[in-house]
């Protein structure tokens, strides 16, 4: 019952905001953009994306202002580089961000590591 008593604390501190519990699913609970996987000793995180949701970003030739488009890239790779990720992990989380950027018209030399 503990995923109920942490959404029943925070839905008192944040009344605008209604959590939903989330409960553990093979190992692995989504908690906001965070994927938590129990492993036999010890927890993994990874960054939780929803399937239909790879490719949702600013495409260069829309009208909104540059520093929008560029902050929506900048902010999925500080994400990246913060979190303790493994090396095949922010392998794969780099390779998404390249084709979520090529996906969306930006040229090559925009997303180069």
């Amino acid at each position: 019952m503990l995923p109920d008593h942490i959404n029943t604390y925070i839905n008192q501190i944040h009344t605008v905001m209604n959590l939903i519990p989330t409960y553990e699913n093979n190992g692995c609970i989504s908690v906001l953009d965070l994927l938590i996987i129990r492993k036999s000793s010890n927890l993994e995180i990874d960054i939780f994306r929803k399937p239909t949701n790879t490719d949702a970003t600013f495409n260069l030739f829309s009208n909104h202002p540059i520093k929008n488009k560029v902050a929506a890239f900048r902010y999925q790779s500080t994400r990246m580089h913060s979190l303790s990720l493994n090396t095949r992990k922010k392998t794969k989380k780099w390779t998404l961000i390249q084709l979520i950027a090529q996906n969306n018209n930006f040229p090559q030399n925009f997303y180069k590591h």
